[in-house]
């Protein structure tokens, strides 16, 4: 994992709602497309994280129901 993909993934971890978490995700992904880091979206950390961040928003908005 490279230096750029452990800050995305912090801020994904530090993000405090769904919104939050999919502006961080999108700043990533324009700086990774616009900047020249490339990494190959499919095995992106950042992307990963991001879709397991908002599983657990999901889950807890079911379980507060």
């Amino acid at each position: 994992m490279t230096k750029f993909e452990q800050i995305g993934v912090e801020r994904q971890l530090e993000s405090e709602s769904k919104k939050e978490a999919l502006r961080n995700f999108r700043h990533s992904c324009n700086v990774c497309c616009y900047r020249g880091m490339r990494i190959d979206c499919d095995k992106c950390s950042i992307a990963f994280t991001h879709s397991e961040v908002i599983a657990c928003f999901d889950d807890y908005k079911t379980a507060k129901k």
